[in-house]
C-alpha cells in the first residue's frame, strides 16, 4: 500500500513535470521523449536499412556481411540512445540529438 502510494506520487510528479516545461527548467522536455521513444521502438529498422544500403552500393556479400554488422551496431546504438533520451527526457539539453539524424523518422 505504502509503494503503491509512493510510485503514484512519483508519477504524478513527473506527469505535472511534462506538463509544464517551465517547471522542468527547459524549452521543451516533449521532444527529447518523443525522439527517445522514436529512436526505441525504430531503433531495429537500422539492421535491414544497412544491409539494403550497402548491397545496392557495392553488392551482395558486402551487404550481407558489412551491412549486417554495421546495421546491427547502429540499431543497438539507436535503440540504446532511445532509451536514454526516454530515461532522462526531463534532463536538459533536449535540442542536441546524439545521432545524426535524431530518428529514423526524419530521414
Amino acid at each position: 500500500m505504502r509503494t503503491q502510494r509512493f510510485v503514484y506520487g512519483l508519477l504524478a510528479v513527473v506527469v505535472v513535470l511534462g506538463l509544464f516545461p517551465t517547471i522542468a527548467g527547459a524549452a521543451d522536455p516533449g521532444k527529447k521523449l518523443t525522439r527517445g521513444a522514436a529512436n526505441t521502438v525504430t531503433g531495429w529498422v537500422e539492421l535491414p536499412k544497412e544491409v539494403i544500403q550497402q548491397s545496392s552500393s557495392d553488392n551482395l556479400y558486402v551487404g550481407t556481411t558489412y551491412g549486417l554488422a554495421d546495421g546491427l551496431t547502429k540499431g543497438i546504438q539507436r535503440t540504446l540512445y532511445g532509451v536514454w533520451d526516454g530515461v532522462t527526457f526531463l534532463i536538459p539539453p533536449y535540442e542536441k540529438p546524439a545521432l545524426k539524424p535524431e530518428t529514423l523518422l526524419s530521414e
